[in-house]
């Protein structure tokens, strides 16, 4: 497998693209028709590619940065704030593998689920996985149904203010 940072990410884009449909973890805005474009005209952000032959295994965006030592961290934007790479799911491991050989530096990924088949896959490829923050996301789990979470949350006020706005909005069809 050889790895290499495409000079311009919009013409590999028919390929980026059946990437995405075989990706091992879905990247929601991470696409390349909004990275593309952005790439182009952000200073510093390039795309990492890994293919085997002509069949393209990996697609990261990334971006360098020189402080306090330099490292290479996934690139992220307002427009695209996930960040995590496009792998295909059958070649997850050795595609990461050829990425972390080629590169002589440290690698920072944002937002990288703890749990899941991309944590499993980088840490599989890499010799070592640093923590360096981690959080919870927050979640809301109803138990029983919802017209008693309703119930039960809700002040007896606000519940029939939601009520009467969703009689005005039947009345505007289903």
């Amino acid at each position: 497998m050889d790895c290499s940072f495409a000079e311009d990410a919009s013409a590999i884009s028919p390929e980026w693209r059946g990437l995405v449909e075989r990706s091992l973890v879905p990247s929601g805005l991470n696409s390349p028709e909004l990275i593309a474009p952005a790439l182009r005209n952000v200073g510093g952000a390039r795309l990492a590619v890994v293919r085997e032959g002509e069949k393209l295994h990996m697609a990261l965006p990334i971006a360098e940065h020189r402080f306090p030592l330099p490292y290479l961290g996934n690139w992220t934007s307002p427009v695209s704030f996930y960040g995590q790479p496009h792998l295909d799911a059958d070649m997850a491991v050795p595609a990461l593998t050829a990425f972390l050989r080629k590169v002589s530096q440290p690698v920072l990924l944002h937002s990288v689920p703890r749990n899941g088949p991309l944590w499993d896959a980088l840490t599989a490829a890499s010799g070592h996985v640093a923590i360096l923050d981690q959080w919870e996301r927050a979640g809301l789990e109803i138990a029983g149904s919802y017209e008693n979470w309703f119930e039960t949350n809700f002040e007896r006020k606000r519940r029939k203010e939601y009520r009467r706005l969703r009689s005005r909005l039947s009345e505007q069809g289903n």
